[in-house]
């Protein structure tokens, strides 16, 4: 029994190559996007509460992505009056002038471009019911 459990311990985790590294950073559903963008900080600069706003947009687009296939229209409901609201209320921003100064920051930052849509960087390549998500950081170096 104890070598059947080596064998597949051994196949989750292969052996380490060289010139990489390899952390697991747990989270759940309703944080993932969030830790996303912590983890990506040093990329946009977004405050703590931007990014919880941001995060909070994600995670609606990632919901909506598995029923709304077509990117244009996905992109102009996220900017709907009640889509909007909903971020408001799960980001936890009581007050619509913060909202708003929130969003234009956003804007500044290159999280929102044009037509208030969110810059494809930022948006992680997952699906909706994934279980994992890689993210591949390459240091280029001299080069």
């Amino acid at each position: 029994m104890e070598r059947s459990y080596l064998i597949r311990r051994e196949m989750l985790q292969p052996k380490a190559q060289t010139n990489t590294n390899r952390a697991v950073i747990n989270c759940t559903r309703e944080n993932l996007c969030e830790q996303w963008l912590k983890f990506t900080k040093e990329l946009h600069g977004l405050s703590e509460g931007e990014m919880v706003l941001a995060g909070k947009f994600l995670d609606k687009r990632i919901e909506l992505k598995e029923k709304i296939t077509d990117d244009e229209l996905l992109d102009e409901y996220l900017q709907s009056t009640k889509v909007r609201q909903a971020i408001k209320e799960a980001a936890n921003v009581k007050n619509t002038n913060v909202f708003q100064n929130m969003l234009s920051n956003l804007r500044k930052k290159g999280f929102l471009i044009e037509g208030d849509r969110i810059n494809k960087a930022f948006i992680p390549n997952i699906s909706g019911d994934a279980k994992f998500f890689k993210v591949e950081i390459i240091f280029k170096i001299d080069g």
